[in-house]
C-alpha cells in the first residue's frame, strides 16, 4: 500500500496552525488584560482628579481666586500713586479677601497657601500681599507676642487670631529659610517700612526685640508662640549679615540658630558698621584685627533703609507711614 507522500507535510502544517492559534489566543488574552488595566487606571485617574478637585475647592482654589482679586483690585485713580488715598481701595480689597480665607474649615491651610504667593508676581503684587493682613505680614518689635493680643476680652477670638498668626509665620519661616532671594526681598521691605528695625541701641525697638527674643528662647526652646519668634530669628540673622547660619537650617530648631547668632554678636558687636549695599550690619575687619572697638555694647549703628520697598519697584513709592496707621486701626 502506497503511503500518501504529503502526510508529513500535513502534520507539519497542522502543527504550525496549532501554534498560530495559541498565539492568537494569547494575544487576545493580553489585549484583554491590557484593556482592563487601562480601564481600571482610567477610573482611578478620574477618582484621583475628583479628589484633587475636592482638595482644590477647599484650599488651593479659594487662595488662587482671592489672590487674583487682590492683584486686580483698582486703586483710587483720582489720587497719585504716592498718596494714601490711591491705595485705600486696594487695602480694603486685600484685607477683605484675607479675612474670607481665614474663615471656616481648613483656614490654616489656606493661610499657608496665601503665604506662598509672596515673591511670585512682582513688586506691586508683593505690596498688595503685605496689605492683606498687616498684623501678620509685618512683625511687631518690642516685647510683643500674638498670644497677648486682647480682643475686648473675647478669648475665642484671641485664640483664633494667635492660631492663624502662628500658622502664617510657620509657613513663612519655612519659605524664607528655603529661599534666600525671598528672604532678602522680605527683609528689604521690612527695613523700608520702618516698622521693625529702628536704632540699634538697647533702648530702641530693635534692641528691645533682640533682647526679648533672646530671653524668650533661653527660657523655653519651643514656646507656644515659637513660630512668631522663629521669624524674628530669620530677620535678625539676615539683618546681622549672617544668613549663612540659615543654610540648611532646621526650622524647628531656631532657638539653636539664635544661640549661634548671639555668640557671634557678643564677639563682634563692638566692631559693627553698616553695609550700605545690602542694608545690613557687618563687621569692620580692620578694626577687629587691631582690637580697636568702634562702639560700646548694645550700641549698634543705624541701618540705612532702601528708597523703595522692593528692588523692582517702578514709579513713586507708596507712603510707608500709612502701614502703621492702618495696622493701628485694625
Amino acid at each position: 500500500m502506497t503511503m500518501p507522500t504529503n502526510l508529513g507535510k500535513q502534520t507539519h502544517y497542522g502543527d504550525v496552525a496549532g501554534r498560530t492559534s495559541w498565539r492568537v489566543v494569547f494575544f487576545v488574552i493580553c489585549a484583554s488584560v491590557t484593556c482592563c488595566v487601562w480601564m481600571i487606571s482610567g477610573v482611578a485617574s478620574v477618582h484621583g482628579v475628583q479628589g484633587a478637585e475636592g482638595d482644590d475647592s477647599a484650599t488651593t482654589r479659594p487662595v488662587r481666586k482671592a489672590w487674583e482679586r487682590i492683584k486686580s483690585a483698582r486703586p483710587d485713580l483720582a489720587a497719585k500713586r504716592g498718596d494714601v488715598e490711591y491705595w485705600l481701595p486696594i487695602y480694603d480689597s486685600a484685607a477683605d479677601e484675607f479675612s474670607m480665607l481665614s474663615q471656616g474649615d481648613r483656614r490654616l491651610e489656606r493661610i499657608s497657601g496665601f503665604v506662598e504667593k509672596f515673591g511670585k508676581d512682582g513688586a506691586e503684587s508683593d505690596f498688595r500681599w503685605m496689605l492683606a493682613s498687616l498684623h501678620r505680614t509685618i512683625p511687631k518689635n518690642g516685647a510683643y507676642s500674638p498670644l497677648e493680643r486682647n480682643f475686648a476680652g473675647d478669648p475665642v477670638e484671641g485664640a483664633d487670631f494667635a492660631e492663624e498668626t502662628l500658622a502664617f509665620c510657620e509657613a513663612q519661616v519655612k519659605l524664607l529659610v528655603e529661599d534666600p532671594k525671598l528672604r532678602e526681598r522680605y527683609y528689604r521691605f521690612i527695613l523700608w517700612s520702618g516698622m521693625y528695625f529702628g536704632k540699634g541701641d538697647v533702648d530702641t525697638a530693635t534692641g528691645v526685640r533682640y533682647g526679648y527674643v533672646k530671653g524668650r528662647l533661653a527660657k523655653d526652646r519651643r514656646p507656644k508662640d515659637y513660630w512668631y519668634l522663629a521669624r524674628d530669628v530669620v530677620l535678625l540673622t539676615h539683618a546681622l549679615g549672617r544668613s549663612d547660619l540659615l543654610t540648611n537650617a532646621d526650622c524647628r530648631k531656631m532657638a539653636e540658630q539664635f544661640d549661634r547668632l548671639d555668640k557671634w554678636v557678643n564677639d563682634n558687636e563692638q566692631y559693627f558698621v553698616v553695609n550700605k549695599i545690602s542694608h545690613t550690619w557687618a563687621v569692620d575687619g580692620d578694626a577687629k584685627m587691631k582690637g580697636i572697638p568702634l562702639r560700646g555694647r548694645n550700641d549698634w549703628p543705624v541701618l540705612t533703609p532702601p528708597n523703595e520697598p522692593f528692588p523692582d519697584w517702578k514709579g513713586d513709592s507708596p507712603p510707608k507711614e500709612m502701614l502703621g496707621k492702618l495696622r493701628a486701626a485694625m
